[in-house]
């Protein structure tokens, strides 16, 4: 039986595109029969997303402007919960607060004991979030807990699930979420290979016919090494996919998801530390950014 995820939060800034956020938490949520809780954080009067004009016109005081934003906001969260109303999760919270939208976020993941929690692609401030980091990758990095990134829009349960491994224990630990996320959904596992066999043997005098062999052999070795690995998560072997790709991760697992027309991919993340912060794996980083289905990001 397939462990179910029971406390999910998903964070919405009201946009189109936290729609698709709310919409696919509110499926998944029935799905497991969880508890989910729609969370809207207000910004400070004040702040970069809260015109001064706003301010007068809702009221003579920070504190009354912050109290009609968060009536408001409440209200558009359960506009934008009624449109999912097909047979529903087994509790919907509607939470606003005002403040950092980060920190607040990871207060109620902490607080609620969340297992899951499920944020759109890009909010309104697309272009600070590129050049900022997207809020998404800021949860990510906090390692709080599993964080699906939704890009399309949820017409059904996920039917195609990709996971690219590096045989790290992240990655394993992706892979049973995902399949914990996605139970029923055709699974196939990548690894992408960057070693080229010519490149630690003395290439003269190596025919081509050798060298083909040499290549065949590597992907042999890796296809074992993926069985063993998938194995190791207490998958089913008969149910999985194995696909070795050769060539740069960050392209290759791209391509291999678009390929494959996965509706959802999982990757194991690891936070390196730099300029006194952490920051996002290279390959994490941009598969977050780049890949066009759903993204399951899982720290270790």
């Amino acid at each position: 039986m397939v462990d179910c995820f029971r406390q999910i939060l998903v964070a919405s800034d009201l946009s189109p595109r936290a729609d698709r956020a709310v919409s696919r938490a509110w499926q998944i949520a029935a799905q497991h029969d969880a508890v989910l809780t729609v969370l809207h954080v207000v910004e400070p009067i004040g702040g970069s997303g809260v015109p001064h004009a706003a301010w007068e016109r809702l009221a003579e005081t920070p504190e009354g402007a912050e109290k009609t934003l968060r009536q408001e906001a409440e209200a558009a969260l359960r506009r934008q919960v009624d449109r999912d109303r097909t047979p529903g999760p087994s509790s919907v919270d509607i939470l606003t607060r005002v403040g950092d939208p980060l920190p607040e976020i990871l207060d109620q993941v902490r607080q609620r004991s969340t297992e899951l929690a499920v944020i759109g692609a890009h909010g309104r401030h697309y272009m600070r979030d590129r050049l900022l980091g997207t809020l998404a990758e800021s949860v990510v990095r906090s390692g709080a807990c599993p964080v699906l990134v939704v890009r399309i829009k949820p017409a059904y349960h996920y039917q195609r699930l990709f996971v690219p491994v590096d045989f790290s224990d992240a990655s394993r630990k992706a892979l049973v979420v995902a399949r914990r996320l996605a139970p029923r959904a055709q699974l196939l596992v990548m690894h992408a290979d960057e070693i080229r066999p010519e490149e630690g043997v003395h290439a003269h005098g190596i025919t081509s016919d050798q060298l083909r062999a040499l290549r065949r052999e590597r992907e042999l070795t890796l296809r074992e090494a993926l069985r063993n690995f998938v194995g190791t998560a207490g998958l089913d072997l008969d149910a999985v996919t194995l696909l070795v790709q050769h060539g740069n991760p960050d392209t290759a697992i791209v391509r291999a998801s678009t390929d494959f027309h996965a509706d959802l991919m999982a990757i194991g993340t690891r936070n390196v530390a730099g300029m006194g912060h952490l920051l996002l794996g290279s390959v994490a980083r941009h598969t977050l950014r780049e890949a066009r289905c759903d993204v399951l990001a899982v720290h270790p």
